[in-house]
């Protein structure tokens, strides 16, 4: 039992009719068909032996985001190692992890966790790579009606993380991925 509701040019967005799907993406579909009973991924434990590199997408101040493959489950991850550092930067290390270990497959606009992959004792973040750009790269390559639906996403990601008592105080093009169906998914929460 779903209410519908529709954008300028009448597309709907949520609907109770399966067949109006076949214009969004992957994550509205499986949203449907689980009923958004989605449930939490049991967290791995990565060992050493389990991944291979594959290169290294970005890297900050705090942290370098790298592209794994996964020989095990056959299939690509997104690895954030955090730099080592200060007792403060553990701390949002750890809260990051927390983060995802309490929302991650909980909606289909957010990144899914997978677990820790440990380096020198530090452990660091396992997420689902998201074939994309972040919002960033992605405004000036959106139609008006992709960009609405991106929007709406975003504001049903906000509204699921303030149902769930949790405020997001990072939000920004670079912390939204925009992923090859042109969906919008959440992936930083070291600030939440």
């Amino acid at each position: 039992m779903h209410k519908e509701f529709t954008t300028r040019n009448n597309l709907p967005i949520l609907s109770g009719n399966k067949e109006n799907f076949k214009h969004y993406s992957c994550r509205w579909k499986v949203a449907w068909e689980t009923k958004n009973e989605f449930k939490k991924p049991k967290e791995i434990i990565f060992q050493k032996g389990d991944l291979f590199k594959l290169k290294t997408i970005t890297g900050t101040q705090s942290s370098e985001i790298d592209l794994y493959y996964s020989i095990k489950n056959e299939e690509l991850l997104v690895i954030k190692i955090f730099n080592r550092s200060n007792y403060e930067k553990h701390n949002i290390r750890q809260r990051e992890i927390d983060n995802y270990k309490e929302i991650s497959g909980n909606h289909p606009f957010i990144a899914r966790y997978y677990g820790i992959y440990q380096i020198e004792k530090e452990n660091n973040l396992v997420i689902e790579y998201v074939n994309g750009k972040t919002l960033a790269d992605s405004l000036s390559f959106l139609n008006l009606h992709e960009k609405m639906k991106i929007l709406f996403e975003i504001m049903l990601t906000i509204e699921f993380f303030h149902n769930n008592h949790f405020i997001y105080r990072d939000l920004k093009p670079s912390n939204v991925m925009v992923d090859f169906n042109k969906t919008a998914v959440f992936i930083d929460f070291d600030r939440m």
